[in-house]
This record gives C-alpha cells, sequence and structure tokens, in this order.
C-alpha cells in the first residue's frame, strides 16, 4: 500500500462544470472580477453567517489587506509563533511590528496567560491580535482571547487558512473576530486553486478591504486613489473553482472527521500519541494533530520505508527559529519550541478510504513498539534549551559494567546553572552537553553475579581509582583520575539506559523509595559539608539558603543531634517549607538577624551571601562554600574582618565517597523518609524535561525539588 502525502480528486461531473463554466467566462465581456468572483464571495459569506466577503489572490494577501484596513500601520501586532510564517510576512507587508505568544500545549494556540503577560508588559502600542486556528480546530480558550480583546480595546483577526466552516458553540470561524482570512490553496479543506478570502461583519471595513485589494481605488469611483493599496484582483476562473467546491465541501469535511475518528479511536489504545480534537461543535480537521514524544525523525522514517508519506508539521519550525524572525525571539516560547518537536500530522484527506487510514495506523502502532527499543536521552543543546535524542539501547562489554534502566534523576543546582547560563562563572562548557547525576534505576543486565537483574540500584555518579594520594585519604571528590556524570563529556543520567562501572553501583534497600534513593546523593554533599569540616554539636549553625541542598544540611544535622541550627532564605516560601524539618530559627530578611555564628553554611553560592557569612560569622567561625556560583568568578574577601576573626573558609565539592555512611545513617532513621521525601515537590516525564528546567529555574509552583522520571 503506498499512501502519498496527498491527493487531490475531481468527479467527471465536477470538472464537466468547470469546462463549461470556463467557455462562459471566454464568450463574457469580464474574465476578472465578474460574476463568479461576487456569486462565490455571496455565497461563502452565507456559508459561514457573515455579512461580508472579499476574494483576494491568496490568504497572505487577504491578511495583510485585513491589517491596513485597521489603519494600525507602525503598531504591534501579537501573533504566536507557531504559526506559518506567511502570518509574520502579512504583518511586515503592512507596516505592523509583531510580537510573538506562546501558545497552550493542549491546543497548539495562543495562551490566554502569556496573552495576558504580554499586553501588560507590552511598552509598544498594541494595535492587532492575530488568533490562528491551528488545523482547523477553533480553541477552547478561544472565548477568552476574545474578551481579552474586547477589555483591552484590541482588534482581534482570525488567520483562519486551516478553519473553513469550524464551529465550536455560537463561534464561528470568520466571524469570531473583527475580521479573518481563509486559504484556497490546493491542499486545504477546500481549494480555487489558490486564492483566499476576507470576511466581515463591520461595513466599513468591507469598504476598505474592496479598495484595497484593488490599488487602494475609490470603490465607487475607480479612477480616483485614495489610499496604498496593492494588486488581488481575483480572475473568474478562480471563483468558478470556488462556486464548484462550495456543492462539495460538506461532504469532504464529513469524509475528514471520519478519517480523523479512525485515527482517535484506534490510537486511543496506544501510550504514546495523542490525536487532537476540538471540544464540540464541527471541526474541518485540515490536520490531523497528534501529540508524541517519539522523535519525528525516526517516525517520518519509518513511515516512509512502508510507504507513508506524514504531511507538513503545524509547525516544525516556529516563528522565532526562522532566520529572518530571529530577532523576535523573547525566550519566553517555551511551549511553542516544545510542541514543535512533540506532534506529527499523518495524512488526512478525503480522498484517503477507511482502510487507508486503519494500514497508517497499524504502522504507528508498531512505530511505537520499535520506538521503545531504543534509549533517549536528554542534552542541553544551548542555554535555556534541552532536546532530546535516541540510540540503540547500549550494551555492556565486559564484568565491569553493568547497564542500568535510569527509574528516575534530580535536577542538581548544577544542572541549573548550565541551563540559565552555559557554564560556571565565565567558563562555558561545550555544547551539546550531557546532564543529570542523581540517578537511581534496575539493573538489567550484568556479567557478574554478585549483581543481580532487576535489582533495585542507586548510581554513585564519581569515578574514583581509589589509588591516586587524595583516595588514599578519603578525599574521592578531587581524585587526580575521577569523572563525573553529566560533566564534560561524561554520559549524564537524564537517559532511559546507562551503562555504569560496576563500583558506581549500590543496591537501593527494600524500604527505600525510589524518590528517596535520588535524594541520597545530595544528602551525601551535605553529610561530608559536615563531616570534612568537623563542625560541633555545641556550635551555633546558620545555613543560608533553604534550597535541596540546604534543606539536606538541615536534615541530617536535626538527625545527628545539633541543637544550635537556624536557617536563612530571601524566599518566605522555601523558608516557610523548611520548617516542617525544625531549626530553631527562621529568617527572611538578613538585617533582621541579630546573632553571630560558629559556622556559617553558604548553600547558595554567591558573593552576596559570602558577604553576608563574612559579616555573621563569630571569632575562630567557619564559613562552608557548599553552594555553587552560577556567574561569578570570583567572591569579595575582606581580609581584615575574617583575620582578625580568625575565620576558616572550607569549600566542600560534591558529595562523593559518602554513600555508605549516609546508607548506614538512614536505615536508623528509616520513620522520616515520608517527611524527607516532601523535598521532592515537582515531578516530570523525561519527555517534559525543558518545561521541567524552565519552570523550576523560574521557581514557578514554589518549587523545591524537582526531579525526572521514566516510565
Amino acid at each position: 500500500m503506498n499512501i502519498p502525502i496527498f491527493k487531490l480528486e475531481f468527479s467527471d461531473e465536477f470538472i464537466y462544470e468547470y469546462q463549461i463554466g470556463v467557455g462562459k467566462i471566454l464568450k463574457s465581456k469580464k474574465i476578472i472580477e465578474g460574476e463568479c468572483v461576487k456569486r462565490f464571495e455571496n455565497n461563502f459569506s452565507k456559508k459561514i453567517g457573515c455579512k461580508h466577503a472579499i476574494m483576494t489572490t491568496n490568504c497572505t494577501s487577504a491578511l495583510t489587506i485585513s491589517l491596513l484596513s485597521l489603519n494600525i500601520k507602525g503598531k504591534t501586532v501579537i501573533i504566536p509563533s507557531n504559526t506559518f510564517f506567511a502570518t509574520a510576512i502579512a504583518c511586515e507587508n503592512a507596516g505592523n511590528n509583531i510580537e510573538l505568544v506562546d501558545i497552550n500545549k493542549e491546543t497548539l494556540c495562543i495562551d490566554p496567560c502569556e496573552l495576558r503577560k504580554i499586553i501588560s508588559n507590552s511598552k509598544n502600542e498594541i494595535g492587532a491580535i492575530i488568533i490562528v486556528h491551528i488545523g482547523g480546530i477553533i480553541s477552547k480558550h478561544t472565548k477568552e482571547i476574545k474578551e481579552i480583546c474586547k477589555s483591552n480595546n484590541i482588534y482581534l483577526i482570525e488567520d483562519a487558512a486551516h478553519a473553513h466552516f469550524s464551529h465550536m458553540d455560537d463561534l464561528y470561524a470568520g466571524t469570531i473576530g473583527d475580521i479573518a482570512s481563509f486559504s484556497f490553496f490546493p491542499t486545504k479543506v477546500m481549494t480555487t486553486g489558490g486564492g483566499g478570502i476576507i470576511t466581515t461583519n463591520n461595513e466599513e471595513l468591507y469598504k476598505k478591504c474592496k479598495s484595497l485589494k484593488d490599488f487602494g481605488r475609490n470603490i465607487d469611483n475607480i479612477e480616483i486613489c485614495e489610499r496604498i493599496g496593492i494588486n488581488s484582483q481575483v480572475p473568474e476562473m478562480i471563483g468558478l473553482m470556488g462556486c464548484l467546491e462550495l456543492k462539495r465541501v460538506e461532504k469532504r469535511i464529513k469524509k475528514r472527521n471520519e478519517l480523523l475518528s479512525v485515527y482517535y479511536d484506534r490510537l486511543l489504545e496506544t501510550t504514546e500519541y495523542k490525536v487532537l480534537k476540538q471540544d464540540g461543535g464541527e471541526c474541518s480537521y485540515y490536520k490531523c494533530i497528534v501529540i508524541t514524544s517519539i522523535n519525528y525523525d525516526f517516525l517520518f522514517n519509518y513511515c516512509k520505508e512502508r510507504k507513508i508519506t506524514l504531511t507538513g508539521k503545524v509547525y516544525k519550525t516556529p516563528i522565532h527559529e526562522q532566520p529572518i524572525f530571529k530577532k523576535h525571539d523573547n525566550g519566553k516560547l517555551k511551549n511553542t519550541e516544545i510542541m514543535s518537536k512533540n506532534h506529527f500530522c499523518p495524512p488526512l484527506y478525503p480522498e484517503l478510504t477507511i482502510n487507508d487510514v486503519n494500514y497508517i495506523c497499524d504502522i504507528l502502532i508498531k512505530a511505537e513498539n520499535e520506538w521503545k527499543t531504543y534509549n533517549k536521552y536528554a542534552m542541553l543543546t544551548k542555554i535555556n534549551k534541552i532536546e532530546l535524542f535516541y540510540e540503540k539501547i547500549p550494551e555492556i562489554k565486559n564484568e565491569n559494567e553493568l547497564l542500568i534502566k535510569i527509574k528516575g534523576c534530580g535536577i542538581c543546582g548544577s544542572d541549573y546553572h548550565y541551563y540559565r547560563h552555559g557554564g560556571l562563572g565565565s567558563y562555558k562548557m561545550k555544547l551539546p552537553l550531557f546532564i543529570g547525576h542523581e540517578p537511581v534505576g534496575i539493573i538489567k543486565d550484568s556479567q557478574d553475579s554478585n549483581y543481580i537483574k532487576e535489582s533495585r540500584v542507586i548510581i554513585e555518579p564519581s569515578y574514583f581509582c581509589n589509588s591516586c594520594k587524595h583516595c588514599e585519604k578519603h578525599r574521592e571528590n578531587v581524585c587526580e583520575n575521577g569523572k563525573f556524570m553529566g560533566s564534560l563529556n561524561e554520559r549524564g543520567a537524564f537517559s532511559e539506559y546507562l551503562i555504569i562501572d560496576k563500583n558506581q553501583v549500590f543496591i537501593l534497600p527494600d524500604n527505600m523509595s525510589y524518590e528517596m534513593g535520588i535524594l541520597l546523593e545530595p544528602l551525601c554533599v551535605a553529610y561530608r559539608t559536615i563531616n570534612i569540616t568537623n563542625i560541633k554539636n555545641t556550635e551555633n549553625i546558620l545555613i543560608i539558603g533553604a534550597g535541596p541542598i540546604g534543606i539536606c544540611v538541615l536534615i541530617l544535622l536535626k538527625l545527628l543531634g545539633y541543637n544550635k541550627v537556624s536557617i536563612y532564605d530571601k524566599l518566605e516560601y522555601r523558608v516557610n517549607f523548611s520548617k516542617k524539618f525544625t531549626a530553631d530559627k527562621y529568617y527572611t530578611n538578613i538585617k533582621e538577624i541579630n546573632d553571630k555564628f560558629d559556622v556559617c553554611i553558604d548553600a547558595v553560592g554567591s558573593n552576596e551571601v559570602f558577604l553576608n557569612c563574612q559579616l555573621l560569622i563569630n571569632t575562630l567561625g567557619k564559613i562552608i562554600i557548599v553552594g555553587i556560583p552560577e556567574k561569578e568568578d570570583y567572591l569579595q574577601y575582606n581580609p581584615h574582618k575574617l583575620r582578625i576573626k580568625e575565620s576558616i573558609v572550607y569549600n566542600v565539592r560534591r558529595g562523593t565517597g559518602a554513600i555508605h555512611e549516609v546508607l548506614d545513617l538512614m536505615k536508623k532513621h528509616e520513620k522520616y523518609y515520608k517527611l524527607i521525601e516532601t523535598i521532592i515537590t515537582d515531578k516530570y516525564l523525561l519527555s517534559d524535561i525543558d518545561d521541567a528546567f524552565m519552570n523550576s529555574s523560574e521557581y514557578k509552583n514554589n518549587s523545591i525539588k524537582t526531579i525526572i522520571y521514566f516510565e
């Protein structure tokens, strides 16, 4: 079976009627902007319930004319980045600046929350908002967006290129906004071989558009040019074809809906596919949009090898990633970027049969099963962007290696530094970069009988030699031959499978959850913070930073019997969260701290915190820097204050080598596991990892610790 990307067929009756019509046109006095064009405009406007329709040579000119008719030249037009670039070109041609808004991941259309933010924060005068009915679907947020425009006195324009005769409740495509444009390109729901049309219920806009499509002529006196317009006059043959298409379009839309239902029902049984449907009403379904985490290139090639050609995505390359429009990338289009990669569009046109679609679904289900045999992993490809890649599941080569199926991995502060800044201080990592070093998993393959398959395990992210002078002193964290997971060229743990040296693998106790296992890595860092700096339980301790590391330090101090522990963070929600771990004092304002401390633990890593430590430290006190500075190369050091006090500054790097001690300690305090696990406030699938980093990096939802988990 061969399923082409598109097929367009006309019945013999259609062809005969068209031939007769062309003959009449050629014998008439007008072969452009005549009776056929007028008849099509009238019939189309009646069919969508609109007062006026103006045909144009294409949809881009229809959108350009629509913008010009609103008299908003020089003003900003807000458009989704998830649209065909013709939308942006029309704005530029009409003399407007564009501002891009992110989409909702469930609809692929404008997110009203993001729209409100742009309107309230924009420094420019906003002339209009263009809503795009992606795939012909009227978004469930359309009414809300319409109300936003109304309350802010902003024009609403519909890019309805996909949405011929779509409607939901009282919303009919082409009548929702102040003005709209449709496309009749050959692949669209209906075609005239080209062409576009403008629809509006506004008499004044109708007259302006009539003038603008005809160079800007006065519509009552063609000898007078009263505005700058364009030439978008339509040949009669195009109008004729439109009239004939209107006779069959309902039947063809019905067929599209039948085929879409087959896709929906068949793929509903799968785990990797979600077919988008309109919430009620009737949709033209120009596209069958399928949300998936399966790599598009893999899926495209898999289908192509089986004689199926997937259709164009909506859209593969967003506006802000187009070379000419990159200057409009505002860094706030994450959903657009995620969804541009996480969807595809199988063939959907009326010439397909039910059997064709069932065959396509059979192949897609087989592709899903094949995909499960691949290893998916994440890499930081540029600042603020993480992408997924795939490869065959790796195989172990000797008895020192174990194949681990990762069940979950925490996001560390250093991961956020790389994500936001591309490195530490002025040192930049070479991208793309493997990240992630707090994993737990299951042994899937082993050549060593001491490591049994299906055993649950914790993975030590550091590899150390156990033979250099530092390892001999139990300072494995600075091993001369050491390697660390998810740094430099070492594979990271945001991967479904990893080959790990068996010396880095430890059995996860039966009574310990995967979540608790993930937290062992930051708990190891906390343990070394206390242990190698020889903190006494009689000392007065201040922890600055109530993030995961600060809270882990607090937990271990309390479990080890330390009583004089205070914690400070400028984020009030974090201090409130830390109260469940019973520090002695809590602070959200540094100026309110009147005490001096024997130990100041910097769990943030910043010049501001280090300066505060120098002010708050006691004579003979210890400043312990465990947080990693993100942007600073240097911290300001006041030798006079610290010299007079004879204070010591310690640096703590990683939790390497502490896992046995921490496991033994935690086994004695099993009753606190559930409490400690509450540090994990956010969980995301690997397919949503970019979303996880974006939200948690910006402290959305009052996050403390975020983990990535694997199904």
